[in-house]
């Protein structure tokens, strides 16, 4: 009997033993919301590119509000939002302000594009958006958006273009 109380009791310790370590593990990394402005300012390589799944490049410059990274950004009125989980970017964003109002679109999610094709449609008003069988797309107010099926979100205001493609990459581009 008493070897079998010593028994359970050197597998309750192990097992204690292995839930920390687990949970020390998985508190190694950053979680949270970072906001970002990456982009390239040519058409050659550019390591300023985001990917979901993995971390951000240190050649990134990240903030811990939109309000910054807008004011960073020249005050152009977009951004992304990037959802963080032990250092790898989860969900990526592009978020951009129109008429006083904060509009988020999802990208890389495929069953997300009724959620940003009626974001899209409220925002900018219906009469101002094109629908077709893949997309949407809707201008006004200087700006543009599109929302694709398969994930892809792109927002353009100025020669400025930012985009999350349906692979989860994210880049702002100028002159497209």
């Amino acid at each position: 009997m008493k070897k079998i109380i010593i028994i359970i009791t050197i597998i309750v310790l192990i097992s204690i033993i292995i839930f920390v370590y687990n949970r020390k593990s998985e508190k190694n990394g950053f979680t949270g919301t970072i906001y970002t402005i990456n982009y390239c300012e040519g058409k050659d390589h550019c390591d300023k590119l985001i990917t979901i799944g993995k971390k951000i490049p240190s050649s990134i410059k990240q903030y811990k509000s939109s309000e910054v990274a807008i004011k960073d950004f020249n005050n152009k009125k977009m951004y992304y939002k990037h959802i963080i989980k032990n250092d790898i970017v989860k969900e990526s964003y592009v978020e951009f302000i129109i008429d006083n109002n904060m509009v988020s679109l999802k990208g890389a999610d495929s069953s997300y594009y009724e959620h940003n094709k009626n974001v899209l449609l409220k925002i900018f008003d219906s009469n101002n958006c094109t629908i077709s069988d893949t997309n949407i797309h809707c201008s006004a107010y200087g700006m543009y958006a599109n929302a694709f099926q398969n994930g892809y979100v792109e927002v353009g205001y100025s020669y400025w273009n930012c985009y999350v493609s349906e692979k989860g990459n994210s880049l702002c581009s100028f002159g497209k």
